[in-house]
């Protein structure tokens, strides 16, 4: 009975649509299906107009909400967007945005953290510890920089939510003098390409009700699509690099410099390997940089880098230091005598047992921030990760 009424709850938005696809249009469907959460809003582009979708609880029943505008009066427009847990809700204005850098100077701080997946209480605040924002989810920085290195998609049920905080702190922190640093990592590759395993339920049932195949939830006729095609697989500020998974060996041997690497990524997200050539493949598979794991783990599969390999990789790309993501680590650590930082750690996990969350990065010297505020000096290791007997350090 519930796909019966999730099937005509589904036709009469199609019919709906129908009639009013050339005018502006706000209308709201209380929905028969089963649903526990908050989702959107989505952007939509359609010629000159754009619709905004939303699921929301009105009395304690989820609805379904699409409103429609003209692009030149989204431009004004606040959008609403509400959490699923029980925080307060903030508003996004869409902004005019450009392909980011490869290179930037250092700023006085920069904040990294990375592979939040979803969390959204655990992402805002450790930035307010941090004094990125304030309990308003606004812009305190100043001209600092924050890097979020790899992975906002998957596991949590507050993607969108997330997805839209870190799109509003982009737009402030640059009004301000300051800076919002996306790196893309496997998890969010993989959603824009179609890559459903590891997404929460509560997607599964919104692609199903609205009928959308889940990778044109953020393809390039998006708002949150185009905003992320414009961000980085690789950027370097002043001597350190930044990647989600790590640079290979083998990707040094393509020659390719860091703008090369980031334009041929933007230029295929959301492509199958079908509609891709050799170069791209490689840097979209285990070797590439959104994948690679043999900075932090020495198992063969991986093909873990020697320290000849690391020294090579800093020299080709200049600089001191590789920080990465993706593979986690009981707390942020230093490995390979320093040249590798290693952020991947696991947030609820960590909140629990008040271990480091955040790397921060001033004065050419790295320090790891703590759930209480603490700034203690990182854990320097030799080798790799799976090379250390005390995983506590």
């Amino acid at each position: 009975m519930k796909k019966f009424h999730s099937a005509i709850t589904v036709l009469f938005f199609l019919i709906i649509l129908s009639f009013t696809a050339k005018s502006q249009y706000s209308h709201e469907y209380e929905l028969n299906i089963y649903t526990e959460n908050n989702d959107g809003p989505y952007l939509i582009y359609k010629g000159n107009k754009v619709e905004i979708i939303t699921v929301k609880f009105i009395n304690d029943k989820p609805r379904l909400k699409i409103d429609s505008c003209t692009i030149k009066e989204l431009a004004g427009k606040k959008i609403k967007v509400k959490p699923n847990i029980k925080m307060p809700s903030f508003s996004v204005k869409v902004f005019d945005y450009q392909p980011e850098l490869s290179f930037y100077k250092a700023p006085e701080k920069l904040l990294v953290i990375s592979d939040i997946e979803g969390n959204f209480e655990d992402f805002t605040k450790i930035l307010r510890v941090a004094g990125v924002i304030n309990k308003k989810y606004e812009w305190v920085y100043g001209k600092n920089h924050l890097l979020i290195n790899g992975d906002l998609f998957d596991r949590g049920d507050d993607v969108t939510a997330l997805l839209w905080l870190c799109y509003k702190l982009d737009n402030e922190s640059q009004l301000l003098g300051g800076k919002v640093h996306i790196k893309l990592g496997n998890h969010d590759q993989m959603n824009m390409e179609g890559d459903i395993r590891y997404i929460d339920s509560k997607y599964l049932k919104l692609d199903s009700l609205l009928g959308i195949e889940h990778k044109n939830l953020y393809n390039e006729n998006t708002e949150i699509g185009r905003w992320l095609r414009t961000k980085n697989a690789i950027t370097i500020i002043d001597s350190t690099l930044f990647v989600h998974g790590g640079i290979s060996p083998d990707l040094i041997n393509l020659n390719l410099n860091p703008q090369q690497i980031n334009q041929i990524i933007r230029e295929n997200l959301g492509k199958d390997d079908s509609q891709m050539d050799k170069i791209s493949k490689f840097l979209f598979g285990h070797g590439g940089p959104f994948w690679y794991r043999g900075l932090i783990m020495n198992f063969e599969k991986y093909k873990p880098v020697t320290p000849e390999n690391l020294n090579y990789i800093l020299l080709y790309f200049g600089v001191k230091n590789l920080v990465v993501g993706h593979c986690i680590v009981p707390e942020i650590i230093g490995l390979h005598e320093g040249k590798v930082i290693a952020v991947d750690v696991n947030h609820p996990l960590n909140r629990k047992e008040k271990k480091s969350r955040a790397l921060l990065i001033t004065n050419k010297k790295f320090y790891a921030v703590y759930d209480n505020g603490k700034i203690k000096d990182l854990p320097i290791k030799k080798g790799f990760v799976s090379d250390i007997e005390d995983k506590k350090y």
